[in-house]
């Protein structure tokens, strides 16, 4: 059991509200309505600074130290993202986008195998 976990529900519900987290089915104005923590998450690799990857283990170190016990990096790239789509409307990809990103997908996947 982790710290976070006996923190009781009013605490839970204070750190979600610090992290303007969404709650699931609700609205925020951080994040987009259709974001739901319920939803499956995917693994995908980025190529990114090492300078930015220092300062998200900072931050998060950070937010730990603080009380958030169990933040993650996982948590803060969330949190980033949230901020960076509230800036700007987003055009969803056509379907045949889509289409060819899943084929490659495949064909990755399948030269795994």
């Amino acid at each position: 059991m982790g710290k976070a976990d006996k923190l009781g529900p009013n605490a839970k519900i204070a750190i979600k509200a610090f992290l303007k987290r969404p709650e699931p089915g609700g609205n925020s104005t951080i994040g987009f309505a259709d974001d739901d923590e319920n939803q499956p998450v995917v693994r995908q690799t980025f190529i990114i600074g090492s300078a930015y990857l220092d300062k998200i283990k900072d931050f998060v170190y950070t937010k730990r130290r603080s009380g958030l016990f169990e933040y993650s990096q996982k948590d803060a790239l969330h949190d980033a993202l949230d901020l960076l789509f509230a800036q700007t409307k987003i055009s969803k990809r056509p379907a045949e986008i889509r289409a060819k990103e899943e084929k490659r997908n495949m064909k990755i996947r399948e030269s795994k195998r």
